[in-house]
Formats: structure tokens, C-alpha cells, sequence
């Protein structure tokens, strides 16, 4: 029957939304703050540990002619080699990190794609991660995007908030693919050790697993103290990668361009899957991280 007399459909079509959506945590701070109203509309005591970025102010002057109406055509990697020749230069002054700008280094444009990207590149259907709780969504997020299944770990105050691998090793349950860290943690504000993440070294060499660190707080704090990164553990760039965004590290909440730095492996893919799906981050966030690298104080 040609399609001109062919009887138009009037039924609307009725679409299930896949199993992966019904699972996905709530999407943001509206969510997050309508759920809280009707709880104290309840009466509900509620404690808000959502994440709240201190814009600094003098930074946000200086740099918002640089992220405002220009350079916001797409950055292929190529175009962001002195950018990442840069951020080497950071890893070897700040933590003594020797590291590959060409292998090593990416940039994304936020650190919940990157999380995604993560996920998508390496957890399949039925696979495991473990995500801290608590600890922000986006790691649970790409997870369930990527068919993958979620084993939060609690970070409990009797184990001063760190991970207790011990019970990990004893819980595990399917096949593990991926765990995140968080430290400098958000909320609890515990900064991890060297010891903390030896210790997630290990617990990935015994299972195969790889590990995300995000030290996005790391990398802010400024003075003679540094909190410590997972990769100043040799072993590490064998094993996991840390990512850091920058809207966390400098207070500007308007530069959310992420860092991925380490496991060769993860790097490839993750600069694949950007070029594929056309996640580039702009010229404008590159030039703005390009010219706060350059400040002196931000060593």
C-alpha cells in the first residue's frame, strides 16, 4: 500500500522508559532541593550534604573575559597539547609526578562526563563498581549508563571514613570492575594518605579492578600543605587514574573542564570516546586553564 493512503496512526505511543533510567539517582540540586522541602514539610530534620562550589571572587574577575563570547568552537586533543604539557608541569611541581602529556593527560568538559566515559569505556552489562557513600552521583550515573550494577561502600566514622578493604575483599560479589575514591572527601572533608590509597593499589592488583580517584579537592588547597594523590604511588598509573575538575579546585563555577590523568589504557579510551561523541571542551575553558596555570600562586 503506498504510504499517501496508508491510515494514519492516532494511538499514542506508548514507551517504557528502559530499566537504566528507573535506577539513575536524582539529577541535580532542584531535584535534590524539592525532596528536601517535602521532608521538612513532613517535619523531618534534614542535613544538606549537597555539594556547594565558594566562588572566588577576585578569580572569577580575572578570568571571566576569557570564558564569555569567545573561542566556543570545540577543541580537537590535538589542540590541547600545551594545555596538557602544562598540566605535567603541574604534576611535577605539586606532587613530584612525572607524567606524559601525549599518554598520560586528557581533558574533558565536566567531571560527570568524565565519570560516564569512564564507565562506558570499561564496565559492561552485569559488571560491579563500588561507589563511596556517601559521595556524589555522577560515578553511580555512568555506572548504571553503562549497564553496570552499583555497590556502595559506607565511609563510616568508626573507620575515620576511609574504605574498609578488609570487609570489601570479604563482600565482593559478582564481577568488580571499577572503584572510586573521593579525597580530600566530599562531605565528610577527611583527607586520605599514601597508606589509603597503597592500600586501594592493592586491593586493585588482587581483584582487577581499576580505580577512579577524584582529587579535585586535592588540588585546591593552597600553602605548605598538600593533601596526597593517588598517583604518587608508583604502582599506580599501572592500575588507575585521578581526575580533578577545575571549577572545584579554583572556586569558579563556571570552568567545570576536568583532568583525567594516568592508566595509559583509560587515556586512549577515554580521548576515543570524546572524539567520538563530540565532547570536546571549548577554546575558551582551554585558554582559561592555560592562562591559571600560568598564575605563580596556583603552584
Amino acid at each position: 500500500m503506498p504510504l499517501s493512503n496508508r491510515v494514519p496512526i492516532t494511538r499514542r505511543l506508548q514507551l517504557d522508559r528502559a530499566d537504566r533510567l528507573q535506577r539513575m539517582p536524582v539529577r541535580g540540586d532542584a531535584d535534590l532541593d524539592r525532596i528536601a522541602g517535602r521532608l521538612r514539610q513532613r517535619g523531618v530534620d534534614v542535613i544538606d550534604l549537597g555539594q556547594r562550589i565558594v566562588p572566588d571572587v577576585e578569580m572569577v574577575k580575572r578570568f571571566s573575559s576569557e570564558l564569555s563570547g569567545v573561542g566556543t568552537e570545540p577543541v580537537r586533543r590535538a589542540g590541547t597539547q600545551e594545555l596538557r604539557e602544562q598540566l605535567a608541569g603541574w604534576y611535577q611541581e605539586r606532587f613530584d609526578v612525572t607524567l606524559s602529556p601525549d599518554h598520560e593527560i586528557d581533558v574533558v568538559p565536566n567531571r560527570d562526563v568524565a565519570a560516564a566515559l569512564i564507565a562506558l569505556a570499561f564496565v559492561d552489562a552485569g559488571d560491579m563498581a563500588l561507589i563511596p557513600d556517601p559521595g556524589p552521583v555522577g560515578y553511580r550515573r555512568g555506572v548504571i549508563l553503562a549497564g553496570g550494577g552499583v555497590i556502595p561502600y559506607p565511609l563510616l566514622e568508626r573507620n575515620d571514613y576511609l574504605p574498609n578493604f578488609m570487609a570489601l575483599e570479604n563482600g565482593l560479589a559478582g564481577r568488580l570492575r571499577l572503584m572510586a575514591l573521593l579525597y580530600p572527601n566530599d562531605p565528610t572533608t577527611v583527607i586520605g594518605d599514601l597508606n589509603v590509597f597503597n592500600q586501594s593499589i592493592t586491593f586493585a592488583k588482587q581483584n582487577n579492578v581499576l580505580i577512579v580517584s577524584d582529587a579535585s579537592y586535592a588540588h585546591g588547597v593552597t600553602g605548605p600543605t598538600h593533601p596526597r594523590g593517588l598517583l604518587e604511588v608508583p604502582a599506580a598509573r599501572g592500575l588507575g587514574v585521578e581526575l580533578w575538575s577545575l571549577d572545584a579546585a579554583f572556586g569558579l563555577p563556571q570552568l567545570p573542564l576536568t583532568v583525567v590523568a594516568g592508566n595509559r589504557d583509560v587515556i586512549a579510551a577515554l580521548s576515543f570516546l570524546v572524539e567520538a561523541g563530540h565532547l570536546e571542551p571549548l577554546r575558551a575553558m582551554i585558554d582559561a586553564t592555560s592562562g591559571l596555570l600560568r598564575e605563580p600562586e596556583t603552584l
